[in-house]
């Protein structure tokens, strides 16, 4: 006993589907006579209508679903005749694109959360520009990710810089409140919400901006 499958298919051309493949299964006895297109027609239509009442009443399946169809028939007296207790019926359910995007990213944010948590990051000041600009290293469970340039200007510190992890960054151009001794000890207990307020770039370009930083040291 043959079996006709669909293959995985929207639900918006299953009817098509049915009718090509019992077709092609069929196509030598329809050239040698021993079965007419018309019945072929016929069979495909019958099982749709089957299908219909089946995905779209009973399922509530949508047009973009997709589904794949199988069930097994048989030929006799040129005609084409389903065995409805064979048929197996897979659906999947089409999800909006907004909101698989948006539980995509309530992922990303989730583990980037635990990361920063059991985050243990160091700052630590490795040399001077030209200018008097403090350089600061930045090393996340002890391994170098990033550099920060300090610029103290009176009471308060522009700082600036770029990591690689735990995620590609560049640290725009920033006031902070503090300045002196004090400003290492600042990095050190806000470099979390830092990373967080700064803009994502490419790897490439923070890696750019870290080497670039280095070569100012005196």
């Amino acid at each position: 006993m043959p079996t006709l499958s669909t293959g995985y298919v929207i639900v918006g051309a299953y009817a098509i589907k049915i009718r090509r493949t019992l077709f092609a299964q069929q196509k030598d006895r329809i050239k040698n006579k021993e079965l007419d297109g018309k019945e072929i027609a016929r069979a495909s239509g019958e099982l749709n209508k089957v299908l219909f009442d089946i995905l779209v009443n009973k399922l509530s399946l949508d047009r973009g679903d997709m589904v794949r169809v199988r069930i097994d028939y048989e030929i006799s007296n040129g005609m084409v005749r389903w065995n409805y207790d064979t048929i197996r019926i897979d659906a999947f359910k089409r999800m909006d694109e907004n909101e698989i995007k948006s539980k995509i990213e309530e992922a990303i944010k989730s583990i980037r959360s635990q990361r920063e948590e059991s985050a243990k990051y160091e700052i630590k000041s490795i040399g001077k520009t030209e200018l008097d600009d403090v350089i600061y290293e930045i090393r996340l469970n002890g391994e170098e990710i990033g550099l920060i340039i300090a610029t103290p200007i009176d009471s308060e510190t522009l700082i600036r810089g770029a990591l690689i992890e735990p995620k590609p960054v560049e640290i725009e151009k920033t006031k902070v409140g503090v300045s002196g001794d004090n400003l290492e000890s600042y990095l050190s207990e806000h470099i979390a919400a830092v990373i967080n307020n700064a803009k994502e770039i490419s790897e490439e370009k923070a890696k750019e901006i870290i080497e670039n930083a280095k070569k100012l040291i005196s």
